[in-house]
């Protein structure tokens, strides 16, 4: 008898890096027209990542001075004493509000977008009141307001741009494309992070320092608001809704035309 022979499954064939740029190229720029390509959705991504880390790193990466600089740290004796102080107030500075922060936007995840546009401004108000503060009354007897406000905007950075900036490039990017474009985003709140050390440097420290720099970074959350609310995709439908990955996946223009008919709906129904 005979062994039945096995059709041999077709093979797929590996696309070459010059195919696969030509069609990267061709989703980001089009064929018509600049604007209708999805080089600002990436461009939206990318930039409000960085604006994120720009001001997320410059209170991170230098937590210890600016930690001592809020709460009037005093000599310690030992090594153990500054250690212990400083991790305690850590504790409470950055990592209770951050996790706070971070539980409240998992509960309301669905309006990432609204928390991520909202959530700038609001960093930016706060960024002034706290660089205001820094420069008048952080020495003064009044220096736990800025305390204050710097536990809000632990707060509001996680429960609005930190975790957003990362979340929606991993959404709105066509399955081909999304690795690629999600690297490049994060590359970019790299740069931001690599930018808030420079500005460091060129400004100085001390409470003045600190002040005028918290009061500049003001500037990159309002500058999020503003790419966030015109270059940045919404992955959620005109209800709120998570939109299905297949419809985000079909680029910019497939994309308005879902956002247009949605809002027909709406309107037909009213």
């Amino acid at each position: 008898m005979e062994p039945t022979s096995r059709s041999n499954p077709q093979e797929v064939r590996k696309e070459t890096w010059t195919e696969f740029w030509k069609g990267f190229k061709e989703f980001l720029f089009g064929d018509n027209h600049l604007m209708e390509g999805s080089w600002t959705d990436l461009a939206g991504t990318s930039l409000t990542w960085m604006f994120v880390d720009i001001s997320f790193y410059f209170v991170g990466v230098f937590n210890p001075e600016t930690l001592s600089l809020l709460w009037h740290s005093s000599e310690h004796s030992t090594v153990y004493d500054y250690l212990f102080e400083f991790c305690w107030r850590a504790l409470i500075s950055n990592s209770i509000f951050a996790l706070i922060g971070g539980a409240i936007f998992i509960a309301v995840a669905r309006h990432r977008y609204k928390l991520q546009l909202y959530g700038f401004l609001i960093l930016a108000v706060l960024f002034v009141a706290i660089g205001v503060t820094f420069l008048t009354i952080s020495d003064g007897r009044y220096f736990a307001i800025t305390i204050m406000l710097y536990l809000l905007c632990r707060l509001f950075f996680n429960l609005g741009p930190n975790p957003s900036v990362f979340i929606i490039p991993a959404e709105v990017f066509p399955t081909r494309y999304r690795c690629t474009c999600h690297g490049i985003a994060a590359a970019a709140g790299k740069l931001g992070s690599l930018l808030a050390q420079l500005i460091y440097k060129l400004i100085g420290g001390g409470p003045t320092g600190l002040g005028k720099i918290i009061t500049i970074l003001t500037i990159c959350h309002i500058l999020g608001a503003l790419v966030t609310k015109f270059w940045v995709p919404n992955p959620c439908d005109i209800n709120g809704e998570s939109r299905k990955l297949e419809d985000l996946c079909d680029g910019k223009a497939a994309r308005k035309k879902l956002e247009a008919e949605e809002l027909a709906m709406r309107r037909a129904r009213v």
